[in-house]
């Protein structure tokens, strides 16, 4: 046996250059699919699923957006609303419901500089809570409802489905805020 190594330096050199290049790509790919937990449900994450998933957003450049960024600014803003306008229904609700009787409580109190405050800073936490958590609830959420889709109608076009079902709407979440505005008016007329 001769004490000669199995690859001479040069190729050591590039097998090491092409270790850190499948690192950096692995790198990418792992912070494009930020969505692990939803994506466990979504079974293989492949091409079609990405197609239908960017078919259910509405749009490439909003799709690359939920899928990258850890967080969201018209969340952070608008928290229930935004999450209403994208048709995340059972959210936008609980979270408007939530936020409006918080708000309604803050109201009924004798309103001071320290209530001013507690207030703003409630309403912060809040949306930087949701601003934060808002993408990966959206893809995970729409993931949840292309399964549902998928088994629900399997002879229909998935895709166009999911164009129709997905996406968003300005009407439906004004309606359903002014709906939840006025339920959440009628329950503090009771209460207090």
């Amino acid at each position: 046996m001769s004490n000669q190594p199995f690859f001479d330096e040069e190729t050591v050199e590039k097998i090491r250059e092409h270790d850190k290049e499948q690192f950096e790509i692995n790198k990418k790919k792992a912070n494009f699919n930020k969505i692990n937990t939803a994506a466990d449900s979504y079974s293989k994450y492949s091409y079609e699923n990405e197609e239908l998933l960017k078919a259910f957003v509405g749009d490439e450049k909003k799709y690359v957006k939920f899928m990258t960024k850890n967080f969201n600014v018209w969340a952070f803003f608008f928290s229930a609303f935004y999450m209403l306008y994208r048709k995340m229904y059972l959210y936008g609700f609980l979270l408007s419901l939530f936020l409006s009787i918080v708000s309604n409580y803050f109201l009924q109190i004798n309103m001071t500089l320290l209530t001013a405050i507690m207030v703003l800073a409630f309403c912060l936490i809040v949306g930087l809570m949701v601003g934060f958590s808002f993408n990966r609830l959206y893809i995970g959420s729409c993931i949840n409802e292309i399964n549902r889709l998928k088994t629900e109608y399997p002879t229909l076009d998935t895709k166009e489905l999911c164009r129709k079902q997905g996406g968003k709407s300005f009407f439906l979440a004004l309606i359903a805020s002014f709906i939840i505005y006025l339920l959440v008016g009628i329950i503090m007329r009771f209460i207090a």
